[in-house]
């Protein structure tokens, strides 16, 4: 990925070249052609800023610390849309002050878990592959297998 700073009045502009992006995003816009949703010349437009990503930030960083940065905050929103959609803690029916602490301590050892298997995951290059939801479904389908000997065995996962 290309990347690049420049100084504006009293902030600075990040611009960052992704092929991949751009060639993800390309592929839309001829889908959109083909599709007559708009003119070529739109198409040209757009093409031309395909792949690009622009940030400002009165932070002066490198541009691959500003990047870091920025991804680190799609991690945040993730870990509200988890708690939110996948543990539903939107919502709750609590009563009691305690059972409402009780609820948040659960909440947060479950968003815990979820965030220790999703850096599994991505240390394992899978993360793109299986989600954490997936992966708990597969291991909840575990059972320890007891022999009349007394000896348990744990059942190991490819």
């Amino acid at each position: 990925m290309q990347a690049s700073k420049k100084r504006l009045d009293t902030d600075f502009l990040y611009t960052y070249r992704d092929p991949l992006l751009r060639g993800e995003e390309e592929s839309t816009l001829i889908k959109k052609l083909e599709w007559k949703t708009f003119t070529l010349e739109t198409y040209n437009e757009k093409a031309e800023r395909a792949g690009v990503i622009m940030l400002r930030s009165s932070f002066d960083l490198s541009p691959e610390k500003v990047y870091d940065l920025y991804k680190g905050r799609e991690d945040v929103e993730q870990v509200f849309d988890s708690l939110n959609s996948t543990l539903e803690s939107d919502k709750t029916y609590m009563h009691t002050q305690e059972a409402l602490k009780g609820y948040m301590i659960i909440t947060f050892l479950a968003t815990r878990i979820h965030y220790k298997i999703l850096k599994r995951l991505k240390e394992e290059g899978v993360s793109k592959k299986i989600s954490v939801e997936e992966t708990l479904y597969e291991l909840s389908k575990l059972e320890v297998i007891k022999e009349k000997t007394g000896a348990e065995y744990h059942p190991k996962i490819p």
